[in-house]
């Protein structure tokens, strides 16, 4: 296996234009290796402080993204259940990593910071309550399944947060292709479920039938936290 010093000379002779247009391939072993090693910053005066005197256009990282609500509606004749628990499913597909030169003052060598824009859909299970309510299961096929009554059953309703993040920042355009990479990797991974984590709450209102949910993202800290990723893509 190349050691750390190999790969990263590698990254750092790769042109500017060729970076910007052609991904460069990297495996889970270099992602282990070389992670914790590139140092990513949380800010532009972290990422290459000589010179650095201000931020004009770099921009700060942000690890939040931003509520979006969903309505789900009880049937006539339902409520929710508002102590039971809530599920959410969400897709990471829509989700790409972008490289952007940036400047910290208009002397300082360009910064490149790292992005991660676009979507990502989701879908919220609040469950009915179930008192006085008939209840049957049936297979794919639809035949009836004999003994079989569910005793949980739920509304859902869909949304769709938009993401724009910046999640890090480098002094080497090398670096940040290698740190997009990396990170694109792991969204592909099955990491990609505690890189991007959810925020859920619910509000009930109609006497228990409109069910309101938020629905928030938080995304992993990778530039102070490159070591915990590493310890977490090593259990894989």
């Amino acid at each position: 296996m190349k050691d750390i010093q190999e790969i990263m000379k590698e990254m750092n002779v790769v042109s500017d234009e060729i970076a910007a247009t052609e991904d460069i391939a990297v495996t889970l072993e270099q992602v282990q290796q070389v992670l914790p090693s590139l140092g990513l910053a949380c800010t532009c005066a972290q990422a290459c402080s000589a010179g650095v005197s201000g931020l004009t256009e770099c921009g700060t990282t942000d690890n939040s993204v931003e509520p979006t609500l969903c309505v789900a509606t009880a049937p006539r004749n339902f409520v929710f259940d508002t102590g039971a628990n809530r599920r959410i499913a969400y897709s990471l597909a829509g989700l790409r990593i972008v490289v952007e030169p940036c400047s910290c003052d208009t002397v300082a060598t360009p910064i490149y910071r790292i992005r991660i824009i676009g979507c990502i859909s989701y879908t919220v299970d609040v469950p009915l309550a179930s008192s006085n309510n008939c209840t049957a299961e049936f297979t794919s096929t639809g035949v009836r399944v004999n003994n079989s009554t569910p005793t949980v059953y739920a509304c859902c309703c869909c949304g769709s947060a938009h993401v724009d993040n910046i999640i890090g920042f480098a002094c080497s355009l090398g670096v940040a292709s290698l740190a997009r990479n990396l990170i694109a990797l792991l969204i592909a991974s099955g990491l990609r479920c505690s890189f991007i984590t959810p925020t859920l709450t619910v509000g009930f209102t109609g006497n228990n039938t409109i069910a309101t949910a938020s629905v928030g993202f938080n995304i992993q800290n990778v530039c102070t936290s490159v070591g915990g990723l590493t310890a977490e893509i090593s259990k894989q």
